[in-house]
């Protein structure tokens, strides 16, 4: 998880600690005490976190976070799994660039070298990061930048964003997830007076609002996600798509299969779409089909989406 937080305990301590069910929950009363000075619910939460227990200082920074959140789901079911820690090594979670003292690097910083340098030719970008990373995941890269010229990212939907914020109403805005105190109003004036992504969300950002929830708010409305939407898919067992499989992973997938006889395992969409009686599923289901094609929109080969792509097999 983190390179300076390895063992498992520190987890489970800094879980305690941060338990806002206790009546004489410490955290709790920070937390309001730092939210109430205007900073974002991330920043808030660690600067709260620090207070209460120095010792732990940063420690929600990284993959902790979701660390935490395995460990409190974990909790939440009685699971029997028992959770261990993993130290990242050589490369810290967020650094941008590439590790040259290493072949050790961060995603972060792989997504950004085939962002920035896409339009090289020759698979130039992709020789920049090939002692990084597998070479199945290289080939993998390498049929899709051949198909498709180059690799997607957000700004490639700022028109369809910028038209979807124009669009909506401030009701509908209001009903998006991660949109709250008003926001809506501020990404209706922005969407009105910017021409690209990057003014977009300079015009809506702040100390209170992340980048992070900026883009899934962006990426939300694009997709008609509701805060609805959000609850629902809480509370119900959602379908688990293969999208695809290793020799072992088949036999993996057989004997899940045989012991949740109840489990919707998805290798078809179209079939398990045809055989839903389940509204909330299928809502899953539609928006999880919509994402796909609105992906699609995209690329330049345009054959493959959630009813004909076939399964990987690695």
């Amino acid at each position: 998880m983190d390179q300076s937080h390895g063992n498992i305990e520190d987890f489970e301590k800094v879980l305690d600690i941060m338990d806002e069910s206790k009546e004489d929950s410490t955290f709790k009363k920070v937390l309001k005490e730092e939210l109430l000075k205007g900073l974002s619910y991330p920043k808030a939460k660690s600067n709260s976190l620090e207070k209460v227990a120095p010792e732990y200082k940063d420690f929600l920074s990284s993959n902790n976070i979701l660390g935490l959140e395995y460990i409190k789901a974990l909790k939440k079911i009685n699971s029997i799994i028992v959770p261990i820690t993993i130290k990242r090594k050589d490369s810290a979670f967020i650094d941008e660039n590439l590790n040259k003292k290493s072949n050790i690097t961060s995603a972060t910083s792989l997504r950004n070298i085939l962002n920035e340098n896409t339009n090289l030719k020759n698979n130039e970008d992709l020789k920049l990061i090939e002692n990084y990373v597998p070479n199945s995941t290289l080939k993998i890269l390498e049929d899709f930048k051949c198909e498709n010229k180059y690799f997607p990212n957000l700004k490639n939907f700022e028109k369809e964003i910028i038209y979807t914020l124009n669009r909506l109403s401030f009701k509908e805005f209001g009903n998006i997830p991660d949109v709250y105190e008003g926001l809506e109003y501020k990404i209706k004036k922005a969407a009105l007076n910017c021409s690209s992504l990057e003014e977009l969300v300079e015009n809506i950002k702040s100390k209170r609002y992340t980048l992070s929830r900026i883009n899934r708010i962006l990426v939300s409305s694009l997709l008609g996600i509701t805060k609805q939407d959000l609850e629902m898919s809480k509370n119900i067992t959602p379908y688990v798509r293969i999208l695809g499989f290793s020799k072992s992973g088949k036999e993996l997938i057989s004997k899940i299969v045989n012991q949740n006889p109840n489990i919707n395992l998805v290798t078809s969409v179209k079939s398990f779409e045809n055989s839903l009686s389940d509204s909330n599923l299928k809502r899953m289901l539609d928006i999880d089909i919509f994402s796909t094609n609105v992906y699609n929109l995209i690329l330049k080969k345009k054959n493959t989406n959630d009813y004909n792509g076939k399964l990987l097999e690695i």
